[in-house]
Parts: structure tokens; sequence; C-alpha cells
């Protein structure tokens, strides 16, 4: 099987083994395509989606030449073929105006519930590669936060893994592709009643499986007992007393005190403060 071969077939699989086969011989309810693959051409369409971003051709010609005559014609033709609604899409674009990126990022399941609430909003994550640095500095660079290290070796950069501001996270957790009703469904532990044997480890989620995404408003970099009442938090503990830093104190080490980055430490740590825009049940 080639390459393309196996592109092509992926995205039909994956439904399947999701939605079982039932999902790909029922009649579907919507209709997407272009305004000449859905109606004949000159057509019309009751929603409409206009992507103004030029391909990668496109930019070439545009830098070469300058604005491309056809493209403002085709953005003026495809504003007269919306009959009720006409959204402009800016694909893939950070705020920054930097090309937006998509990455994993792993939760345990209870703080999958919290992100489902809404009572989780930042995540710390140990910034490994500071350990047993001299000295640091922590900046942000081309609207990237970076850490330089200086050590008893030369001068490294340390890049935060997750990305950048208006950059994407899409959430590792725990789940099950199980058969039921004589179809595959995807079940999650955060929110499942199902009775499971043995659940697949949420590092093991491929990205088909997901259902929770993320929007980055916002990331820094501080020592972790800096961290504030308010932003404890938002780290999504409910503690009994009301002493959330404290609460916040004992999960951190139930996670990290065996790894040797535990809260009397005091690491360095990636603060990543996100928003939820999404989550399919």
């Amino acid at each position: 099987m080639t390459a393309d071969v196996r592109n092509r077939i992926q995205f039909p699989t994956e439904v399947t083994l999701a939605r079982g086969t039932r999902v790909l011989l029922d009649p579907p309810k919507v209709i997407v395509g272009t305004i000449h693959s859905v109606k004949k051409k000159g057509g019309e369409a009751d929603v409409v989606f206009l992507f103004p971003d030029l391909s990668d051709s496109g930019m070439n010609s545009y830098r070469r030449y300058g604005h491309p005559r056809d493209s403002v014609i085709r953005t003026f033709y495809v504003m007269t073929r919306a009959r009720e609604v006409l959204y402009f899409v800016r694909s893939g674009v950070g705020r920054s105006g930097e090309r937006m990126k998509e990455r994993p990022i792993i939760f345990s399941t209870p703080m999958v519930r919290a992100i489902l609430d809404g009572r989780k909003t930042q995540t710390r994550r140990v910034i490994r590669e500071a350990r047993g640095a001299k000295s640091l500095y922590a900046g942000e660079k081309d609207g990237l936060w970076v850490v330089e290290r200086f050590g008893d070796a030369a001068q490294s950069l340390i890049r935060c893994p997750y990305g950048r501001v208006g950059d994407r996270l899409w959430a590792r957790e725990t789940y099950e592709l199980i058969y039921w009703r004589d179809e595959n469904r995807l079940v999650y532990r955060a929110d499942s009643e199902v009775h499971i044997n043995r659940w697949i480890p949420a590092i093991h989620m491929p990205r088909f499986a997901a259902r929770l995404f993320l929007r980055i408003e916002d990331i820094r970099v501080e020592r972790l007992q800096s961290i504030t009442d308010e932003d404890a938090w938002a780290e999504g503990v409910f503690p009994e007393d009301g002493d959330a830093v404290a609460a916040f104190a004992d999960l951190w080490d139930r996670i990290n005190g065996k790894r040797g980055f535990g809260w009397d430490t005091n690491p360095l740590v990636w603060v990543v403060q996100f928003q939820k825009i999404g989550s399919l049940s």
C-alpha cells in the first residue's frame, strides 16, 4: 500500500473506529464542499466559509509580483454566493500572525474533570532542562517563551514545548474503545460510568480520539512556590479547608515528588494559561 493510499483511507478508518460503520452508510445530514462542487457553477449555498489566506503558491506569487488580481475577484465572487450566513475564517493563524500549531498535552483524570467543569484554566509543567544550571534567564523571543541556561557547559536555549499564545493543545486523557450496541464507541475515564477492566493510558491516546481542545491564552516562567492563591484555584484544586496553595502543593507532590521535582525543590516551571474552546461528548 502506497503512502498516498494510506493517507486517503486514514480519515474514514478513524471515523469508523470512533463512531462505527453505520455513520459511513447513513445519508449525510450536511453536505460540505466548494461552491462549484455542491452546486453548479454560479450557484449559491445557505452557509459559506471564506478563507482569505493565500495558498503557498499564491503567497509566492504575491511576494514576487505583488497582490494577485485574481484573489481579489475570487473573494468578491464567493461573498456574493452566501444566501444566509457568510463566515470569514483565518485558517491556522494565531494572534501574533504566525502559523498556529497544535500539540498534545497529558492530563490526569481529576484534572480532565476540572477542565470540563470550568475550574481549571492553568497548568504548570517542570522545565527539566533547567535543573542544575548556575544561572538562568527567562523571557520572550519572537513571541515564544524561552529559558537561557548558563552552566558549566556552553549556554543553551530551552524553548517552551507547548508553543506560543494562540496555539492550540489537545488533551490526552485515559480512554477506551468499546463495542456497544452494535458499534464502536469511545469512552473516557473522566466521565464514564461504564466498568472497564483495563483503560488505555493517556500517553497512548491518538489525535482522532481527543475530545478536549484548549487555546493558549498566556505563557510565563516562574518558580513553583511563586504560585498565588488565585492561581492555585485556577489549577483546578478543590480544597476542603479552603487553602488552595496547600492543596496544590499536595497534588504536585503526588505527581512529581517521585520524579525528583517535589514542592520543596521549588523547580522552575512553565505556566500555561488556557481556555477551553471545544469538547466532544
